[in-house]
């Protein structure tokens, strides 16, 4: 569907900033979005316990390095510096070799997360836009007041 376009997959469930979309948009090649872990807790509506639920990333000169999904407590501390994956992707067809590469996950899924360690690993480097600022998680019921409220100052234009 996409041919040789590259595309931007992300979570439909988050609001993502949109300078830092199109820094994303910008790269030449694939890349993703990976957040400050303090800036999702102290500008988003994202709880401090929260932050180890996601996938962290580490980089090596602003490449993906690394991501590791729900690292426990003693693999995040050996990591270093990481930020975390809110899912926000820039794919070119590559992926979907990759895709084509990898098997079912433990819960019986296609998992994203491997498919761009298969894309890493075939030669297709991902850059990763640092962000300091919110991406807006809308996961669950609770989260509905805290993102309406975030957003009552943005003008909705149509």
């Amino acid at each position: 569907f996409c041919g040789s376009d590259r595309f931007v997959a992300i979570n439909s469930d988050n609001y993502y900033p949109a300078p830092e979309l199109g820094q994303l948009v910008a790269l030449p090649g694939c890349g993703a979005l990976g957040f400050d872990p303090e800036a999702l807790v102290s500008k988003g509506n994202i709880a401090a316990d929260r932050v180890s639920a996601y996938a962290v990333m580490t980089r090596e000169a602003g490449k993906l390095a690394q991501i590791i999904e729900k690292p426990d407590p003693k693999t995040l501390a050996s990591l270093g510096e990481v930020l975390v994956s809110m899912n926000c992707w820039l794919f070119d067809a590559s992926i979907f070799t990759a895709i084509s590469q990898i098997d079912k996950s433990a819960r019986g899924e296609y998992e994203i997360v491997d498919a761009v360690r298969q894309a890493i690993s075939d030669g297709n480097p991902f850059d990763v836009v640092p962000v300091h600022s919110a991406c807006l998680d809308l996961s669950n019921r609770g989260d509905i007041a805290s993102v309406a409220a975030a957003l009552e100052s943005h003008e909705v234009r149509l």
